[in-house]
């Protein structure tokens, strides 16, 4: 019996492959190269997702501070630096924030950092005051 279980199931994963290799057959160029960015966002945004996951499920706080400016180069946005220590280990994070000189102005601020106990190197920021200017969003907080 166990034997028959064995082939039905290699049966069903070929019957899948099968499935698949037809429906990539019939697809044009153009059609799986939408399907790749489709698959490619829904990836990173999952990845953002889960971050923002584990900071809010593990969420400890400290105090960090702004050590760079990032003006916009080319298409991109303004980001700033930030650091923060947790148990002597120094990490780094980034936050896109709407592109005013007040950050230039601010290096150095202290700000809330908030991170993740499983995964220390995942924060989400509170700018304080500056919060308004922040542009990135986090999916879960």
């Amino acid at each position: 019996m166990p034997t028959l279980r064995r082939l039905n199931a290699s049966c069903t994963k070929l019957n899948t492959m099968s499935n698949l290799n037809r429906f990539l057959s019939n697809l044009s160029g153009q059609e799986i190269f939408i399907h790749f960015v489709l698959l490619l966002l829904l990836g990173l945004i999952g990845y953002h997702a889960y971050k923002d996951f584990l900071v809010t499920n593990y969420k400890k706080e400290t105090i960090g501070e702004i050590v760079e400016y990032r003006p916009k180069k080319g298409k991109g946005g303004c980001g700033i630096k930030y650091k923060y220590t947790v148990n002597g280990k120094e990490y780094f994070g980034n936050v896109g924030v709407h592109c005013t000189n007040i950050f230039e102005k601010n290096i150095g601020t202290k700000i809330t950092v908030y991170y993740s106990s499983e995964k220390t190197e995942s924060s989400q920021v509170d700018l304080g005051d500056l919060d308004k200017y922040r542009s990135t969003i986090y999916m879960v907080k």
